[in-house]
């Protein structure tokens, strides 16, 4: 029988929380450099250390340099939000750049490493703020997956507006190299648009993933050409974790 599993609400991180423990390896010719493991809740923090090690070189091969982040927790999971500043940078320095967590409480109890994976991942881009997202359809021509409008009647009142494209659900340990690029395919082409509507709307853009962590997490990979492709897009990079729970008994950390 398939088990049934609940969304956690949003993770409201309180100071009673362990903090996750983010490690980092930082590789290109010549030699690799070990970051500085730290409790973190944010893996940009390793992401910036990265960048401040290694020059930006439009000279170097694609992919030549990469940044390898770990992160693992006993409470709320770390994120990554990857500033569009950031974006550039990772860019001009031809980074290939991974993020993945250690195997969680509920995969070493299982001590299976072969099962299937209940975790779905999806990936999206969004653009949010306060804005007509009919007006951005049509002025960028991509259709949505879904719309918020600010203000419409809902349980909690949308403050801002959200037009968002999204690929999923995606099972397995890495997300889908092929996805990543479907979605950055519909999207780079259209990259000037995109970013002058964005720009003339006084809004801002993100690409990422959402996982919803039932087991082990899927390893989230961005080549050079992704991030060359959303530094054309003027867009951020968001990493982000839910925990879900068995409907029939939840299992504390």
């Amino acid at each position: 029988m398939a088990r049934k599993h609940q969304r956690e609400a949003p993770m409201r991180i309180s100071a009673d929380d362990p903090v996750p423990f983010l490690t980092g390896r930082l590789s290109r010719p010549g030699g690799s450099t070990q970051l500085r493991a730290r409790s973190a809740w944010d893996f940009a923090e390793l992401v910036r250390e990265a960048l401040a090690i290694v020059p930006a070189s439009a000279s170097a091969p694609d992919d030549s340099v990469k940044i390898d982040l770990v992160g693992s927790f006993t409470g709320p999971p770390p994120s990554a939000e990857l500033s569009r500043d950031m974006v550039v940078r990772l860019a001009e320095t031809n980074v290939t750049l991974s993020i993945s967590l250690e195997p969680s409480w509920r995969q070493r109890l299982s001590n299976d490493s072969r099962a299937p994976s209940e975790t779905e991942s999806k990936l999206f881009f969004s653009v949010s703020g306060h804005f007509d997202p009919n007006a951005f359809t049509q002025t960028v021509g991509v259709s949505p997956t879904s719309v918020v409008r600010e203000g419409e009647p809902r349980l909690l009142i949308p403050r801002v507006s959200v037009w968002s494209l999204k690929r999923g659900p995606f099972t397995g340990h890495e997300i889908p190299v092929d996805a990543i690029e479907a979605l950055l395919g519909e999207l780079v082409p259209r990259a000037a648009v995109i970013r002058s509507a964005t720009n003339d709307a006084n809004v801002t853009s993100s690409f990422g993933v959402f996982i919803d962590l039932a087991d082990v997490a899927p390893t989230f990979r961005l080549s050079s050409r992704h991030f060359v492709g959303l530094a054309r897009l003027g867009s951020s990079v968001e990493y982000s974790v839910s925990i879900l729970r068995e409907s029939s008994a939840v299992l504390e950390f």
